[in-house]
């Protein structure tokens, strides 16, 4: 579990507990849930800091990622993996969309989110 993790359970178990303590009619601190919202203003921040990468960060691995580009404002994050173009064909491996072609125009990358379950 990484420290964030931590912090983010951490965060969730004292928010129950007030609601325990609210619940009970017992009168509780309030500088506490003020300290509270510090802390969610500090982990928003981080996840918000660790969300998007450097490219030079990203895998080369041929994991599929979601990619943007800050040159050109108005390129959307496309998918695409580290890879040649194809398997079996010689070339240069680079970044690549789902068609094989070179993207040299992304400076971000970010996971892709997991999959929805139905």
């Amino acid at each position: 579990m990484t420290t964030l993790e931590q912090r983010i359970l951490d965060f969730i178990n004292q928010k129950n507990q007030i609601q325990e303590l609210s619940n009970a009619g017992e009168d509780f601190d309030y500088a506490l849930p003020m300290d509270m919202m510090e802390e969610a203003v500090s982990i928003f921040r981080e996840l918000q800091q660790n969300l998007w990468q450097p490219i030079e960060t990203a895998p080369t691995d041929g994991t599929v990622i979601l990619a943007v580009g800050s040159v050109i404002p108005k390129y959307f994050p496309i998918t695409v993996s580290y890879r040649s173009f194809h398997q079996n064909a010689k070339g240069k491996e680079c970044f690549r969309d789902v068609n094989g072609y070179k993207v040299d125009y992304i400076d971000y990358w970010t996971p892709l989110p997991k999959p929805l379950k139905h």
